[in-house]
């Protein structure tokens, strides 16, 4: 329906140099045919537009992401930093070496139940300090909207 009324605003706008020697029909088919050519190149332009901007925008959220994945990352990092010694080695060997309690105490000659309790102390400790970290990552995500 838009195509054919805009064909009539084309033969409208046009009638004065229309000769009627000329066919008809092949001036109908030539004002509809680049209509259409315009109309989906318009359309195929506006799909790539909307699909660059959603795709850029992706990219930012997707970058936004790793970033406050690595200030998360390195935030732990410094609070697993502040633990003691032997809670800091124990932590590690667990959640980065991937070590079981029964592991982790036979590699330092310690028992199983102070390991166990290095790292419940450690788990508390990170605990405590995570809603700091938490409310500065809500703050952030409020000041980029």
């Amino acid at each position: 329906e838009d195509v054919v009324q805009e064909v009539f605003i084309k033969i409208w706008e046009s009638h004065k140099n229309i000769y009627l020697t000329e066919s008809i029909r092949g001036f109908l088919f030539i004002i509809t045919r680049n209509i259409i050519f315009n109309k989906k190149r318009d359309s195929l332009n506006e799909t790539f537009l909307n699909y660059t901007i959603i795709n850029g925008l992706s990219i930012y959220n997707n970058l936004e992401e790793e970033i406050d994945a690595k200030l998360l990352s390195e935030y732990i990092m410094k609070l697993i930093d502040r633990l003691t010694p032997r809670q800091k080695e124990i932590f590690l060997l667990s959640r980065t070496e991937h070590l079981t309690y029964k592991q982790i105490a036979q590699q330092l000659n310690i028992t199983e139940k102070t390991v166990e309790h290095h790292i419940n102390n450690a788990l508390r400790y990170l605990r405590s300090h995570l809603p700091v970290l938490i409310l500065v990552l809500f703050i952030n995500l409020l000041f980029r909207k």
